[in-house]
């Protein structure tokens, strides 16, 4: 056996996690490996020998991670432009800024962006461009309508466009309806409007020619956003797209075609307004025009990249990029939503458990590979503890105990490290292995999802600083949380030196918390409340014994059957049976908490029949009788007329 930080692996896979190709965990991937590259249709055969192509081109992967093998909504989109890279520093973890001017960061780049094309040409029109709908226009109220003269701004009111949400200032009076159209342009863009409907903008001889109409056409409009100009960029796109011209366009006059391409996908984000006015096949053709622009970096001349002079490409990438990354955070629960209903549609649950131990070890072998100090907390560290798997183990009668449906990490970082910084080494490192962005909540909390895989979860990281002159551990969550027991300030000996937890296999291990339940029983604790998760009622703080906690997930069938069912005596010959392996394989386990006063309790009342005890009951059910109406309506579900467990009886001849 070797070792890799904490994590122990058979010889092989050590040597393959030390090239960063561990293929169970899906890290075959960096500097010029990548899952695109050496993956996708027509990948390069070079990248590995051919049993490592099968390792790391197979398993739970998806076609795409944001979940669709069509782009069908505005949150398709934001996810397929930062899973395919389709603009300069689409990844939420870079920007202009940490990738131009600085040391060399290889995650900036790949085999299209370069510094060349993203570095240098942007001014303050991209940062200020605004592609966000504005609301104001919807069916018959068009801009035309409702702010008709600029001298007659009554007309409006006259019309019903105007109440207390949108006025005649707030619609009207923009930089781009206040500005004049300048006949130079306005001649310009009527001009390009002629010949692409006698199709001279597809011909080799005439392309150069609607090139110029369309750059001097754009030197005189006062934003990027410009109605007029978006409308007519999007008319070209699209008869591109009909006429099947990309390509001759691409390669005739690829600046040209960049910028039709981002003025067309700018004239739809503007006038997205949640879905109501547009069809779900203009975001496919949105996409498209992505596609165009990025198969045309790196041949766009640099002149057609500025604004003045230029075809404004460079500032119409970085307002496409400022777009999407605002958007993503709510653009990935979408995704994560339609993922789990179509799970539980398809009735896929027998992967739940593969791809959350999966995802979860993952990140943990990321965390080691920076040499990030860390350990599992919460639901996590108790599935661990109780099952030396993750997220659920085994119980009687089929039943499941689905301990978390996330999973949940504690980091800890030195006094001196900055919390965005190593949030971005964490996330471009998991999406070099195929993951999407990583996202900073609260100043403090990293959350990750994993939508490259066929049932994704969702990887909570908290991160907490570590003073070993002081021998405490804080967080800069505010208000002491979640540490509210120790005053904010977590004794050192608690987490360090770390124990051993089992994670899923004999030959796999995770570091734990030195005295885990401690920690546990004091996580968050509330005043005069213990964590759900430790028990209910006059037992007391129980972790070795599961129970339904509030949160849950209710539609999950293997969470109704146990709350149907409860525990009974089987179950707690099997929850001894596997602390009691886990304490000989020398991991951290609940054998001992097993014998505690509280555990005692509750393991008395099994046997005594009470196949509840313990359970945390919502207040509307504390009454007896609500309670068992709970329960029958659960049992007539799964078809169960009586539990006949001879353990049960067996205690109650005791």
């Amino acid at each position: 056996m070797e070792s890799v930080g904490s994590l122990k692996w058979p010889r092989r896979l050590a040597e393959v996690v030390r090239r960063g190709r561990a293929a169970n965990l899906r890290n075959c991937w960096r500097d010029q490996l990548t899952f695109k590259r050496c993956c996708g249709e027509g990948a390069a055969s070079t990248c590995f020998a051919a049993a490592e192509q099968q390792i790391c081109c197979s398993g739970n992967r998806s076609s795409s991670w944001w979940g669709m093998p069509e782009v069908l909504s505005l949150a398709h989109l934001i996810l397929f432009h930062i899973s395919e890279g389709t603009s300069c520093f689409a990844s939420l973890s870079l920007s202009e800024s940490s990738c131009c001017g600085g040391p060399k960061v290889k995650e900036c780049w790949d085999d299209l962006f370069s510094a060349g094309h993203c570095c240098g040409h942007t001014s303050v029109m991209g940062v200020e461009a605004d592609l966000q709908p504005s609301g104001c226009w919807f069916g018959k109220f068009t801009q035309e309508y409702c702010c008709g003269d600029i001298d007659k701004g009554e007309d409006g009111r006259f019309r019903g466009c105007w109440d207390y949400r949108f006025t005649y200032d707030s619609c009207c009076r923009s930089l781009d309806a206040l500005a004049p159209e300048n006949p130079w342009s306005l001649g310009n863009l009527s001009a390009l409007y002629r010949a692409r409907v006698l199709k001279k903008c597809v011909a080799v001889d005439s392309i150069h020619h609607c090139k110029r109409m369309w750059h001097n056409a754009l030197q005189e409009v006062p934003s990027l956003t410009h109605a007029n100009v978006l409308r007519h960029a999007r008319s070209i796109a699209t008869s591109w797209t009909l006429e099947d011209a990309w390509d001759d366009v691409l390669r005739i006059s690829p600046g040209f075609g960049a910028s039709i391409a981002l003025h067309g996908l700018a004239d739809i984000l503007k006038n997205w307004l949640g879905g109501v006015q547009v069809e779900n096949w203009v975001f496919e053709y949105a996409a498209n025009f992505l596609r165009h622009y990025r198969s045309a970096v790196g041949r766009i001349p640099p002149e057609d990249l500025r604004t003045a002079g230029g075809l404004r490409i460079a500032d119409l990438d970085q307002a496409v990029s400022l777009f999407m990354k605002t958007s993503y955070e709510v653009s990935a629960q979408v995704a994560l939503r339609e993922r789990f209903t179509n799970r539980e549609k398809d009735g896929i649950q027998d992967l739940f458990d593969q791809c959350c131990l999966e995802a979860f070890a993952h990140v943990v072998l990321v965390l080691e590979l920076l040499q990030l100090d860390h350990v599992p907390c919460q639901g996590t560290l108790i599935a661990l503890l109780r099952y030396g798997t993750f997220p659920s183990g085994r119980l009687s009668l089929e039943k499941w105990d689905v301990v978390d449906n996330d999973s949940e990490i504690m980091v800890f970082l030195e006094p001196s490290d900055d919390v965005p910084q190593m949030a971005r080494k964490i996330s471009r490192r998991l999406e070099a292995d195929g993951w999407p962005p990583c996202t900073l909540q609260t100043g403090t909390k990293l959350v990750c999802f994993s939508l490259h895989l066929e049932v994704p979860m969702k990887v909570e990281l908290y991160f907490f600083r570590k003073d070993v002159r002081q021998g405490i551990i804080t967080g800069d969550m505010g208000k002491n949380f979640p540490l509210q027991a120790w005053g904010g300030r977590l004794p050192l000996e608690i987490i360090y030196p770390f124990s051993s937890c089992r994670l899923g296999s004999s030959w796999r291990t995770v570091a734990c918390p030195n005295r885990p339940l401690e920690m546990l029983r004091l996580w968050n604790q509330q005043p005069n409340a213990f964590p759900e998760y430790v028990g209910a009622g006059h037992f007391g703080r129980c972790l070795a014994l599961p129970v339904i906690s509030g949160d849950r997930d209710s539609g999950d069938a293997r969470n109704q059957r146990f709350m149907a069912l409860g525990l009974v005596g089987e179950d707690l010959r099997l929850l001894e049976g596997y602390a009691r392996a886990l304490w000989k394989g020398g991991y951290a386990s609940l054998l001992e908490e097993l014998d505690s006063e509280p555990c005692l309790s509750r393991k008395e009342a099994i046997l005594q029949g009470d196949t509840h005890a313990g359970f945390p009951w919502p207040p509307e059910w504390e009454e007896h009788e609500a309670r068992e109406a709970l329960l029958e309506e659960f049992r007539r579900k799964f078809e169960v007329e009586e539990l006949k467990d001879p353990w049960t009886f067996r205690g109650r001849e005791k």
